[in-house]
């Protein structure tokens, strides 16, 4: 290899690495973020309870029914966690899905007695809010809802819920 040829090489991977980096950090996290996750009742032991999280990397979760919290409680989540946050949203393609997957929303077919998940978004002064009724059923409403799902489950895991629901 010519020297310019490894400089070539060396310039491209300090690029490739220069923008990976950046652009994890590049991701802003407005004033006015605000991030719900609510997971309600079913007709077994499902849990009930709100995480709550704000720009300031704030966490308050209130637990409900089939908890091991019953309380509210409080924690913290870094900047990072915030970031990785706001890209599971905007992956997800959030603002996409409609407002309402249950009965009478955009199910095709509907079966009783399952928990919701309702995921609500804050930012720059818009807020965009999803109903998940798990009953919800068809093929294509499971397929397009699968990152709904998914961003659920990221929330759950940046938020370390688990501490707080798992008996």
């Amino acid at each position: 290899m010519n020297i310019l040829s490894k400089s070539i090489f060396f310039a491209t991977i300090l690029l490739i690495f220069t923008g990976i980096s950046a652009s994890a950090q590049t991701t802003r996290i407005s004033a006015d973020l605000l991030i719900t996750l609510q997971r309600t009742m079913c007709f077994g032991a499902c849990p009930d309870y709100t995480l709550t999280i704000k720009a300031s990397g704030s966490v308050t979760f209130k637990g409900g029914r089939f908890t091991k919290t019953k309380d509210t409680v409080r924690s913290r989540i870094t900047r990072s966690s915030l970031r990785e946050l706001v890209r599971e949203f905007r992956r997800s393609r959030f603002t996409s899905f409609a407002n309402d997957y249950s009965r009478g929303g955009a199910c095709e077919g509907y079966a009783t007695d399952n928990p919701s998940e309702i995921i609500s978004i804050r930012m720059n002064r818009k807020t965009k809010r999803v109903n998940h009724y798990f009953g919800c059923m068809g093929k294509a409403v499971n397929e397009k809802l699968k990152p709904l799902v998914e961003l659920g489950k990221t929330i759950d895991r940046i938020t370390n819920s688990e501490r707080w629901v798992v008996k």
